[in-house]
């Protein structure tokens, strides 16, 4: 409610980022152009770097599951993870994976575990929501029987509070308009 405080990468990279999430007042890391990852263990007053997943690729977005575990989505449409602040990546294949590009990401605790939704936008600018029942190990394109509408992309998703739904918006087909789907 007060007036912002800026938090500054400093010297660690002079890339544009492009998302970031905490999981607490102290942990947050962020995302940017050309593989830039950064992370502060301090509430952003300090922040370390680490070399991200995908050289020379523009990395989208993130979400921190706790200090250590992370995931991120790349403009190449990859979706990569870290048990260990980064030192070292593991890429998680889902239906189109390696083409296109991984627009938004969320996660949800629920009483029967993690709860995890994508957004995907393939090669062909068009828009695809996934969902994971097991923390982001695998994904479902949804709907899982007929047909979702047609959009360029989904780049904000906002889950539902029982976890089987959520609410996802972005840029219709060809861009000319919005669109929302639950």
């Amino acid at each position: 409610t007060n007036a912002a405080v800026v938090l500054l990468a400093g010297p660690l990279t002079v890339q544009n980022l492009n998302s970031i999430h905490g999981t607490d007042a102290d942990n947050l890391v962020a995302v940017g152009d050309s593989n830039a990852v950064i992370y502060s263990t301090d509430g952003g007053n300090t922040w370390s770097s680490v070399t991200g997943p995908a050289v020379g690729t523009d990395l989208n977005v993130v979400w921190m599951r706790d200090e250590n575990t992370w995931m991120v989505g790349t403009a190449g449409g990859a979706l990569w993870y870290t048990l260990n602040q980064g030192v070292s990546w593991t890429q998680i294949t889902f239906p189109g994976s390696g083409s296109g590009s991984v627009e938004a990401l969320v996660f949800q605790d629920t009483p029967s575990g993690l709860v995890g939704w994508m957004s995907h936008a393939t090669a062909l600018a068009v828009g695809r929501l996934f969902r994971s029942i097991d923390g982001g190990a695998s994904w479902t394109l949804m709907p899982t029987t007929g047909t979702g509408p047609v959009s360029d992309s989904y780049n904000a998703i906002a889950p539902c509070s029982d976890a089987t739904r959520a609410s996802a918006g972005g840029p219709a087909l060809n861009g000319t308009d919005g669109i929302i789907v639950k």
